[in-house]
């Protein structure tokens, strides 16, 4: 999930080949005000930095599957790819040899309906600013295509279809 603790991570040393993180905001009000969690981006930023630690650089085989390392996955959210960008450079410096994986998917709904930045999808050229700087910056990784951002995606939350 990216928000673990230490310890935890500590007791899955060894016996994890491929980490997936998720980083969501560096922006520690940001994290306040859309989970609560003021603290999140110094508990993520450590965890990955574990993670990173156990694992070492990414390993893929001859079809590009992943076969060790860690690979931070960040959701662009509309109105914040300054906090986008951010992320994306605290990687290239912090965490070399993790990959990337660039999610534009977002659909509000539910609570997110109500709030004001977070009540809309993600703007292509939101997103395309974002990509660009993943380039620039020489990040590797998955870059999702926009076409995914469907409710059709979005499960019920309901126990249903499980």
């Amino acid at each position: 999930g990216g928000y673990e603790s230490i310890e935890s991570l500590r007791a899955l040393d060894g016996l994890i080949d491929v980490y997936l993180p998720d980083y969501k905001y560096r922006d520690p009000n940001l994290a306040k005000s859309f989970s609560g969690a003021y603290n999140y981006p110094e508990i993520a930023e450590k965890a990955i930095e574990e993670m990173v630690s156990q694992i070492g650089e990414c390993r893929f085989d001859e079809n590009g599957m992943m076969l060790r390392g860690t690979q931070i996955r960040h959701l662009v959210l509309p109105g914040l790819t300054g906090d986008s960008m951010k992320i994306l450079s605290l990687i290239a410096d912090e965490f070399p040899g993790a990959a990337v994986s660039l999610m534009g998917q977002y659909v509000p709904f539910g609570k997110a309906l109500t709030m004001p930045g977070l009540n809309r999808r993600l703007k292509k050229k939101e997103y395309a600013r974002v990509l660009a700087h993943m380039e620039a910056i020489g990040l590797d990784g998955y870059r999702q295509e926009l076409e995914s951002a469907s409710e059709a995606f979005v499960p019920a939350f309901d126990g249903t279809g499980v």
